[in-house]
């Protein structure tokens, strides 16, 4: 992970509103947000929810309709794209078919007119920095994807931005190169040390590559955190359902019963951290934390409610099971394959006892519910 250095936000939106002509609503909608210096910082939301139009924003491609983008202390809400000291990776890469590796590279050298000397040293240190030598003299037809990529990513930092903004630029590739490129991003920005924002809808994509993210829901920012804490301890219903396989289970703290929740079901289990008696409250629960038990079986957490089975998966590394409560509920569970014993697969129509661990359950004000991403 990349050191934040303290010299103040990099990057910060203040109020930034933009509204395109014709719509019923803002594509972003009053974002604040400060990002520092030398971090690699993640939008992160389904599609439609504006991150892509925050980031063209950030880079002056969009106009705000209110609101201000602030780089490094100054205020860029109406400087041009070019005059921003910043460079935007685009998904597509736009590389030019009819210039080699090298050339690509040195392209926006050229249009700045600098020496062809400092141009050709640039390019050499950039290559290298992407592992591309050898390549040079290549054309973008006659590489893969993930060359392609690092030929996108060399020509914007051999320019020597002081942020660079990435619009999902791995989406193109498949699964394995995809991980491998995840791992390539995180190596260049700890080695250039500049800010880094990095645009995508793959969850897993922003835990593994973030210092912080920031979770869009319908243009507005539901949560700005540490991958850690938006895993642990998400705000919203969004984000407790968009990150991670879980579900939401409605709990009210019981009158007179110090400790325990009342389910919709009437069962009675353990409540973790101290609320107020009366409280309703939603626990998340995570798939892969829930422990399934044949009824009868003593259960680890000293509970179990009752669930049906309702399908069963063989993943693999893993297993998974869709659950429905009494109540109507739908759960999701996981366990690692190999730790599963014979007796353990409960199969479709199987009971069995659902439990967890109060103690590391989240816990969410009460809200409207949503069916679990099981």
């Amino acid at each position: 992970m990349s050191t934040i250095r303290a010299s103040g936000p990099a990057i910060e939106a203040v109020a930034a509103t933009k509204t395109y002509k014709g719509s019923d609503r803002p594509a972003i909608d009053a974002v604040d947000l400060a990002i520092g210096e030398g971090e690699f910082f993640s939008i992160l939301g389904p599609s439609g929810c504006g991150k892509t139009t925050l980031l063209r924003s950030i880079a002056g491609f969009e106009t705000l309709t209110s609101g201000s983008i602030l780089l490094h202390g100054s205020n860029v809400t109406t400087t041009p794209p070019n005059k921003r000291d910043v460079n935007l990776v685009f998904q597509q890469y736009a590389l030019f078919a009819h210039l080699s590796v090298a050339e690509n590279i040195a392209f926006g050298l050229k249009r700045r007119k600098l020496p062809k000397a400092e141009i050709v040293s640039r390019v050499a240190e950039i290559v290298d920095l992407v592992e591309l030598a050898g390549k040079e003299h290549q054309k973008p037809r006659e590489l893969s994807g993930g060359q392609q990529q690092r030929v996108a990513l060399a020509r914007a930092l051999v320019n020597r931005p002081r942020a660079l903004l990435l619009d999902e630029p791995l989406a193109a590739l498949d699964l394995k190169l995809r991980q491998t490129m995840q791992s390539e991003l995180k190596r260049i920005q700890r080695e250039v040390g500049i800010t880094f924002v990095f645009v995508t809808h793959d969850q897993n994509e922003a835990m593994a590559l973030s210092d912080r993210a920031a979770v869009m829901n319908l243009g507005r920012v539901e949560q700005l955190a540490s991958p850690t804490e938006l895993y642990e301890r998400p705000q919203t219903a969004f984000v407790a359902n968009f990150l991670g396989n879980s579900a939401l289970l409605d709990a009210t703290v019981s009158e007179g019963e110090t400790g325990l929740l009342a389910l919709p079901d009437g069962t009675r289990v353990p409540a973790g951290p101290a609320a107020s008696a009366g409280r309703a409250l939603q626990l998340v629960l995570r798939a892969e934390r829930l422990v399934l038990t044949a009824p009868g079986t003593e259960s680890r957490h000293g509970f179990g409610v009752p669930a049906v089975v309702t399908e069963f998966e063989f993943l693999g590394s893993v297993c998974h099971w869709r659950l429905l409560l009494s109540d109507g509920t739908k759960l999701g569970a996981t366990a690692p394959s190999a730790a599963i014993v014979e007796g353990d697969r409960f199969l479709p129509g199987d009971r069995v006892n659902v439990s967890w661990d109060p103690a590391t359950t989240a816990v969410l004000a009460t809200s409207p519910t949503i069916e679990g991403a099981s």
